[in-house]
């Protein structure tokens, strides 16, 4: 067993003191054992799965979603469709971002009542295209805004462009009309936003939209001579 001197040891934590740690009495023990991405898949299962705590239950979870990509393990499907329908919102919204989860429990999660919930969904690159155009016209607009930041190009050198080349040109009419600023300043930046909608956001009534829309690369270089 494992006495609380030994709970918040200085050095590295060991796979047996984290095993120790999940099956404490104490639930501040089993706690850290549930924050540490290095405790066991099984132990962090468990936490997840069996106990009492719903803190503990909720703080494991994302460590379990890391732990399976990172050790090539498998979370039982039935931990997933039971995370998504939990009443805690926190545990839906992990279960919304994970890219291990289920298409059709993303479709169903995008109808969540909690807008952190369905914004989630909108960023999660294996969420199915036809979800996006609902989202895209979701009545929060953090939602909405969610979605045109998931169809931008990556911000990191040769990453993957997993989303933009494919999102229908339905999502960029629905966004590049949004009431929202900041969802059109995203759009008005995106290499993948068809010119002609390009060239409409560069008379756009905001400014920062409009400096935003000159900038893109693929502006034409008429219109960014009249805009000048």
């Amino acid at each position: 067993g494992i006495g609380m001197d030994d709970e918040f040891a200085d050095s590295p934590p060991s796979k047996e003191f984290l095993h120790d740690a999940s099956l404490h009495r104490d639930p501040r023990v089993r706690m850290y054992s549930a924050m540490n991405r290095e405790t066991p898949f099984d132990d962090l299962l468990r936490l997840v799965t069996a106990d009492k705590d719903p803190d503990i239950r909720s703080t494991a979870l994302p460590q379990l979603i890391w732990t399976s990509r990172t050790q090539h393990r498998e979370i039982p499907i039935e931990v997933i469709r039971q995370g998504a329908i939990s009443s805690d919102s926190k545990i839906r919204e992990i279960i919304a971002r994970s890219r291990t989860t289920p298409k059709d429990i993303l479709i169903a999660l995008a109808d969540d009542d909690i807008e952190d919930v369905r914004a989630h969904v909108a960023r999660n690159n294996v969420t199915p295209i036809e979800i996006l155009i609902d989202l895209a016209s979701d009545e929060s607009e953090k939602v909405r805004l969610a979605v045109a930041q998931a169809i931008e190009p990556p911000s990191v050198p040769g990453r993957r462009d997993n989303r933009g080349p494919d999102v229908p040109r339905e999502v960029f009419e629905l966004l590049a009309k949004d009431s929202d600023l900041k969802v059109k300043w995203n759009i008005a930046g995106n290499k993948h936003t068809p010119v002609d909608i390009l060239i409409d956001l560069a008379s756009d009534e905001s400014k920062h939209v409009v400096s935003r829309a000159i900038k893109n690369e693929n502006i034409p270089i008429d219109v960014l001579i009249d805009s000048a």
